[in-house]
């Protein structure tokens, strides 16, 4: 597993893997989830420079001690969420919206509607969505990542 220092200053998108250990329910704004036990993945980009870059998204994302910006910051600094690691890919011209599509049509995907997609271009259901139960452990991620050729961060970072 890669550290993050390796993303300094680089653009891309990534896929974070979070695991939610007990049944939440989130009200932000007008909109309301109820997010039950299981594996989760929330589709994101950084393509921007110094604090939209890789590196600081990926770092903002894994510290559970920020303000609460993004829908997906309700869920990293939840009690009952583990951010177990993020999925990189090291290209300016991918998009969230295109990973999430080419996952989708490979492995059984759940969209959690309207959660993280506020500001997307593409109009697409939502960037976070859920694994079937049978999928529920995170090594296969980690093949099926290596099989694209994406860089795995580890959630070893420290929380800063």
């Amino acid at each position: 597993m890669k550290s993050i220092d390796h993303l300094l200053d680089l653009r891309g998108t990534y896929i974070l893997a979070l695991e939610v250990c007990e049944q939440i329910s989130l009200q932000i704004k007008r909109l309301q989830w109820n997010i039950s036990p299981r594996i989760y993945l929330y589709f994101g980009s950084a393509k921007g420079s110094t604090a939209t870059s890789l590196e600081n998204r990926l770092r903002r994302h894994f510290n559970s001690n920020k303000k609460k910006f993004w829908h997906i910051d309700y869920l990293t600094t939840h009690s009952s969420v583990i951010l177990h690691r993020a999925y990189v890919n090291i290209n300016e011209q991918s998009t969230e919206c295109q990973n999430l599509t080419i996952f989708a049509k490979n492995v059984e995907f759940e969209i959690v509607v309207r959660f993280g997609n506020s500001d997307c271009s593409e109009k697409c259901g939502g960037h976070l969505g859920f694994l079937p139960d049978n999928k529920n452990n995170i090594s296969w991620l980690d093949d099926y990542f290596k099989y694209w050729k994406w860089s795995i961060i580890s959630g070893f970072l420290e929380k800063v």
